[in-house]
């Protein structure tokens, strides 16, 4: 049992890779106060909980159902990178003067000599000035313009669109291919239609041809889509396997960072499945993560090549 007096007070808890489980005694309690200045934290009811710390990228710094909120100095940077205290995740993503990380979406094109394969469409361009002021959205031109300057094709040469997941960063520019075939898991299908955090502006269009999936299926020779949820329900990645570089893997947001797959660690709705699919990932690539391409890791795509520069 906790004295009274902490049961319901304000804490200043140093949560860097500390694990408290169940009700500690008040004296563990004072040895971990004791050594660092950690971020204030309110605790409401009582400490029936589990307190977690994970390095920046991808854990939660605080976990248990008896915990309803942190304070603010234990800000949340977008980039899905889980309530950390700031002190550490600006080591890995120093914010600017808005409290904004940058990060990057990443869509590919696979062209297998029959088939123009696109992986994600971006994230459209129905942004209003001030939603781009606020989340510092910048591109150099259209995602038609894009296409057609640096991959040499139309939105109409596309053949198929495979959406990892429909989250507008993922699919907010489906719309621009109104002749292709859309893949997308038919669990995941489901679970986003009508769901506000997957706005259907972006996506849900008459005139666009969903494929439903289940599981495991090849797309064309050596392109093939596996299941990889925790993110989302159905949320799917892709396995290419080229004549040249080998196989490499596009694993949307099964993983945001390269971080995300070396620890082992990511926030999800459902981080059980998660896990598994980060697992999973490393297991396709046989531990190599320079062959897994994420979905928003702005250091990580320093060191890729950039159509038109190609992997064979």
């Amino acid at each position: 049992q906790l004295a009274p007096d902490l049961r319901d007070g304000v804490l200043d808890v140093p949560l860097a890779h500390v694990v408290v489980r169940g009700r500690p005694d008040p004296d563990v309690l004072d040895v971990l106060l004791e050594d660092l200045p950690g971020q204030r934290v309110e605790l409401l009811q009582h400490l029936d909980l589990v307190a977690e710390q994970h390095d920046p990228v991808g854990g939660f710094g605080i976990r248990g159902e008896n915990l309803e909120r942190v304070s603010p100095d234990a800000e949340r940077p977008p980039g899905e990178r889980g309530v950390v205290p700031r002190v550490l995740w600006e080591r890995v993503s120093p914010p600017d003067e808005l409290n904004r990380v940058t990060l990057t979406c990443n869509c590919l094109l696979v062209d297998t000599g029959k088939k123009k394969i696109l992986i994600e469409t971006g994230m459209g361009e129905k942004w209003s000035p001030r939603e781009i002021e606020m989340y510092g959205i910048h591109r150099e031109r259209p995602f038609a313009d894009s296409l057609r300057s640096i991959a040499g094709c139309e939105p109409h040469d596309i053949d198929i669109v495979i959406n990892t997941h429909l989250h507008f960063d993922h699919a907010g520019n489906n719309g621009a291919f109104p002749k292709a075939t859309f893949i997308v898991q038919g669990d995941h299908l489901a679970f986003a239609k009508g769901k506000p955090n997957f706005p259907g502006v972006y996506w849900d269009i008459p005139e666009l041809t969903y494929m439903p999936v289940t599981g495991r299926v090849r797309v064309a020779t050596g392109v093939e889509v596996v299941p990889t949820p925790g993110h989302a329900p159905g949320h799917q990645s892709l396995v290419v396997d080229l004549p040249e570089t080998g196989r490499v893997v596009l694993c949307g947001d099964a993983a945001f960072t390269r971080e995300n797959l070396a620890r082992g660690e990511i926030r999800a709705p459902d981080e059980a499945a998660a896990k598994n699919s980060l697992a999973l990932i490393r297991s396709l690539v046989g531990d190599d993560l320079d062959r897994v391409f994420t979905s928003h890791d702005a250091a990580s795509w320093a060191r890729w090549r950039h159509a038109p520069e190609t992997y064979r």
